[in-house]
Formats: structure tokens, C-alpha cells, sequence
């Protein structure tokens, strides 16, 4: 690539801008959906006006079809200093496996008195992967994930990335009306959720998702094993709060989220031995770059749900956040 990060103008792409596949190079005259995964499910939402796109390029051009938000961001610069340089045109799942293997023992997760230990993480994703796996969830599929526990929030998003689904972070405030908008939206075919929250909504849930109660997930030594994807893949849908209307979403790539990661911990000057204070849910883009961020240098995430000033402090201070 060269060193503007613009593609080459002779490298064929499909209408939403997407590098083609192999196959899909072959098959233009058919519109670009016939063999390729990534084509194919985002044409699905070529009529859905409720769902952005979001790509790695240094133009401001805007694409037909599903609402395509183009970055300001140089691919090349962001992809070739990543450690190793592999990683980052991998599944970002590979963070969290790369966490386990680089970290083990080391606290990832705090939650009041629970600590949940990078291998530990890793172990719960591999579980629920294999649950997923066996509900016949996998590439080109969509998983919602909505937990009440940080550490199952976590394994659930990045488990459903490793069996090379697209995540989704659901807003714990949302209304029943809201998870069902989202999960036909956005054509999901797995709702993960803790038994805790499902008894607590109002009512039951209408929908024809797979729903995967985290609870009922066995507890074995489960290894978990991201499956290879294309960088450009979708990764996740980050949907809104819903607040003025219905919750809209923005589709990332994997690259997307590993430039992400990168930039933020960079300038932010994160390292290991930080403990970062985690005061927004995951479905929020501030509070997954900071789940991100602590996976990617090794740190501590110190998870504190409570709105009261004085919670906050005292989890600041007694867990001697950074």
C-alpha cells in the first residue's frame, strides 16, 4: 500500500468501497454478493437507514447504497507499527488470546470483590465460543451481547468475534422494545444475556434470535481460538442510546478496532502496570476503548457501575487506580 494509505485506483471494489475477495473479482457482473461473506452481509443492509459504516481511508467521499462514514485514518501507518504486525490484519478477538498468552496471571478485570485474571478471560470466551459454535453461530452471523458482569460482558463480545460473528454490545438501559429493534436491525442470530437481566425486564423478549442465557454455559476448560478473517470483515456494530428515536448503529472492521486500540493506548501512554478506572458500560465506545485499551498493554480495568461521586472515589483509592 502506499505511503498516503490510499489504495491502488486498479485494486477492484465493490459498491461500499470494500477490497474484493478473490472470488468477487470474478464475479462483477454480478454485483459483488455472489461469494463474498463480507459483501454479501453488508449488502443486507443497503436498505436499513439506521446503520453507518465506517472505513480506514484519507478521502471524505461518501458511498451509495447503507450510509458509509469514511475515517480520516492513514491504513498503512496504523497497520505496519501494530506488535507484532500480523496481529492487526487478524481477527481483533486475537487481542484478547494474545492478552492470555502474554499476561496469564495478571488481573485483567476488577468488579468490587471479583478479579478476573487474563487466562480466566480467555477461558470464559472459549466456553461461550463453544456454546455459540454450537448453536451454529459463525462468519456472516450477528451476536447482541448484553451481561451483567464485566467479565462476562467481555468474554461474550470477543467470543462471539473469535467464531467470526460481527458483536454487539447491547446498552443495559435499554427497554425491551429497544433489544428488539437492535437484534432485527441489525439481522442478529444470537442474543447472549444473563439470567439476571432477562428476569428483570418487563416483559418477555419477542424475537427469533437464539437467546443464550451466560448462566447455563458450562464451565469447562474451553480453549479459545479465534477463527482467521479478513481485516476489512465487520466486527462490530456500536448502536446508540436510543435517546431521541431508535438506536442507530456503526459498523467497525476488525481494522477498524485495532487502529483503534493502538491509537488510544498510545496517546494515552498506557502501560502494564496501570489500573485504569472503567465508569461507562461496554456499550458505550469510551467504555470498550477502555476494556480495549487494558487488554491491549496488559492493564488492569477497575470496573465501577455506580453513578454516586463518593463510589467512585472510594474505588479509585482503594484500588489505586492510575
Amino acid at each position: 500500500m502506499p505511503a498516503q494509505g490510499r489504495r491502488p485506483a486498479h485494486h477492484p471494489v465493490c459498491k461500499l468501497g470494500t477490497p474484493l475477495c478473490a472470488g468477487c473479482i470474478g464475479s462483477l457482473s454480478r454485483s459483488c454478493k455472489a461469494t463474498c461473506i463480507t459483501c454479501r452481509w453488508l449488502d443486507s443492509f443497503r436498505a436499513e437507514s439506521n446503520v453507518w459504516h465506517v472505513r480506514n481511508s484519507d478521502d471524505g467521499r461518501r458511498g451509495s447504497g447503507a450510509h458509509t462514514i469514511i475515517a480520516r485514518a492513514f491504513a498503512c501507518e496504523m497497520i505496519e507499527d501494530s506488535d507484532p504486525g500480523a496481529l492487526s490484519r487478524s481477527s481483533f478477538a486475537n487481542l484478547l488470546r494474545r492478552g492470555g498468552d502474554a499476561f496469564g496471571d495478571h488481573v485483567a478485570l476488577v468488579h468490587g470483590t471479583e478479579q478476573t485474571t487474563f487466562a480466566e478471560l480467555n477461558r470464559r470466551a472459549g466456553q461461550i465460543a463453544k456454546k455459540l459454535r454450537a448453536i451454529g453461530i459463525g462468519p456472516g452471523d450477528v451476536c447482541a451481547v448484553l451481561a451483567k458482569e464485566p467479565r462476562d460482558a467481555a468474554a461474550a463480545f470477543f467470543a462471539s468475534l473469535g467464531v467470526g460473528a460481527t458483536g454487539i454490545n447491547l446498552n443495559e438501559l435499554y427497554r425491551p422494545r429497544q433489544i428488539e429493534f437492535v437484534l432485527k436491525n441489525s439481522h442478529a442470530r444470537a442474543l447472549v444475556i444473563s439470567r439476571g437481566v432477562l428476569k428483570s425486564l418487563p416483559r418477555p423478549l419477542v424475537t427469533g434470535a437464539d437467546v443464550v442465557v451466560l448462566e447455563e454455559i458450562g464451565n469447562d476448560d474451553a480453549v479459545f481460538s479465534p477463527l482467521d478473517c479478513e481485516p476489512a470483515a465487520p466486527a462490530q456494530i456500536t448502536y446508540t442510546s436510543g435517546s431521541t428515536g431508535q438506536p442507530k448503529g456503526v459498523v467497525m472492521s476488525h481494522e477498524n478496532l485495532w487502529a483503534g486500540v493502538r491509537v488510544v493506548a498510545r496517546y494515552l501512554g498506557l502501560e502494564q502496570d496501570d489500573r485504569i478506572a472503567g465508569l461507562l458500560p461496554f456499550s458505550f465506545v469510551y467504555g470498550f476503548n477502555q476494556l480495549t485499551t487494558a487488554l491491549f498493554v496488559g492493564a488492569t480495568l477497575v470496573v465501577e457501575r455506580s453513578t454516586l461521586v463518593q463510589d467512585i472515589v472510594a474505588t479509585l483509592r482503594r484500588e489505586r487506580v492510575t
